[in-house]
């Protein structure tokens, strides 16, 4: 595996970052969360060959969804049953969405949710919404398939320097 950089948990998964760019995956794959191809549960650190080698810099997964930011900027996902997101259920890290010009420090991910900080110190969320409202776009809580600005918090004149997410929350 080499030697790790960041590690995150999601409900019986776990992805792993390299210092040389790569991502590991293992634990539960009921639906594909491991990112392999495959939906057969793995029990060691195995390559998520579907992602561009040595050029990931932030990883995040919650729930049984990951992400995985690329040094330029691209966000790949691969959802377990997140039919609001990409509106599919895929065992391969897809491509996301998302604005290129904008550059990502950091991912965090809650059930099935996720957040993303820039640079800047903006905030954006989705996924799926629940009543706690923790994509703090207002209520009543909606879905949201694509990021969206956290607009009360670039309202507020901060720069969010660090970002966290767990179940259902988000600081």
């Amino acid at each position: 595996v080499g030697r790790c950089r960041q590690m995150c948990s999601g409900n019986d998964h776990n992805i792993v970052l390299t210092y040389d760019g790569n991502v590991y995956s293992w634990g539960s794959n009921c639906g594909g969360q491991l990112g392999l191809g495959h939906y057969n549960d793995v029990h060691k650190p195995t390559l998520v060959e579907a992602l561009p080698r040595g050029s990931i810099s932030h990883i995040g997964t919650g729930g049984d969804i990951s992400l995985a930011c690329t040094k330029s900027g691209d966000i790949y996902i691969w959802p377990c049953e997140t039919p609001s997101v990409l509106g599919e259920n895929v065992s391969l890290p897809q491509k996301f969405p998302f604005r290129s010009n904008i550059k990502i420090q950091a991912i965090a991910c809650g059930y099935n949710f996720a957040i993303l900080q820039t640079h800047h110190g903006l905030v954006y969320s989705f996924g799926k919404a629940f009543a706690e409202g923790q994509l703090g776009h207002g209520a009543p809580p909606r879905a949201q398939p694509l990021p969206k600005l956290i607009q009360c918090l670039k309202d507020a004149g901060e720069k969010i320097d660090a970002i966290s997410a767990g179940f259902k929350h988000v600081l």
